[in-house]
């Protein structure tokens, strides 16, 4: 049986989806969930939540919840995310 890694996806329309990925998840699977190049911002609390490196560039939509999320988590936090971003575990992030 094939491990699992469990993650989450904020979409700009304000959806949280779960998401499952065969372990190790591949590098276009996070280019897919995120639209593009993968930006990762490392979190303290062991995660990382990866962004569309290009998405400003491509006047991607703000995202409202994974903005929201990042400030929660990092009080020194002051940027906008745009477009989807995929939190994982940092030990699932190779």
């Amino acid at each position: 049986m094939e491990k699992k890694v469990a993650a989450l996806i904020f979409k700009t329309n304000g959806e949280m989806v779960d998401v499952e990925y065969n372990d190790p998840i591949k590098l276009e699977e996070m280019q897919q969930a995120v639209g593009g190049y993968i930006e990762p911002i490392y979190l303290p609390e062991g995660k990382v939540m990866l962004v569309n490196e290009d998405g400003k560039w491509q006047g991607q939509e703000p995202n409202l919840n994974a903005t929201a999320y990042l400030k929660s988590s990092m009080d020194y936090f002051n940027d906008v995310i745009v477009g989807d971003a995929l939190l994982l575990d940092m030990k699932d992030f190779k």
